[in-house]
C-alpha cells in the first residue's frame, strides 16, 4: 500500500485536459490507493470566465473560477486530499467548456 500524502519520493504523474462541462476521470479509483494534487494550473480561454473543480469520486474538494484570457497557478502545500475518506477513488476533474488543466499528482 502507498500512502501518497506520507510518499513525498512517490511518481508523479502529469495530466493536461480540456474541460467540456462533464465529469473526466484523470485517474481511475485503485484498490489500497489514494490520490493527492501538487499543483493545478488552469487557462480560461478567450471568451468568459471558467469554473474547474476537482474531485475525489463524488464530493467536490476543490474548486477554481479563472477569468478569460488568463492562467492561474495554484499549488498546494500540503497537496490536496480527500482527508479521513476511505481510499479506492478516482481523480475527477468538471468545469466550463474550454478551460485547460494541467495537474501534478500522485
Amino acid at each position: 500500500m502507498r500512502n501518497n500524502y506520507a510518499d513525498n519520493d512517490a511518481e508523479a504523474s502529469f495530466e493536461v485536459a480540456t474541460t467540456n462541462g462533464s465529469d473526466q476521470t484523470i485517474e481511475a479509483a485503485q484498490e489500497d490507493q489514494f490520490w493527492v494534487v501538487d499543483w493545478v494550473t488552469i487557462s480560461g480561454g478567450a471568451s468568459g470566465a471558467k469554473t474547474v473543480s476537482i474531485k475525489f469520486g463524488s464530493d467536490v474538494e476543490w474548486t477554481a473560477i479563472v477569468q478569460a484570457n488568463n492562467v492561474e497557478h495554484f499549488t498546494f502545500n500540503p497537496p490536496l486530499y480527500a482527508n479521513g475518506r476511505t481510499k479506492n477513488e478516482a481523480l475527477i476533474v468538471n468545469g466550463t467548456n474550454g478551460a485547460t488543466v494541467s495537474i501534478r499528482y500522485r
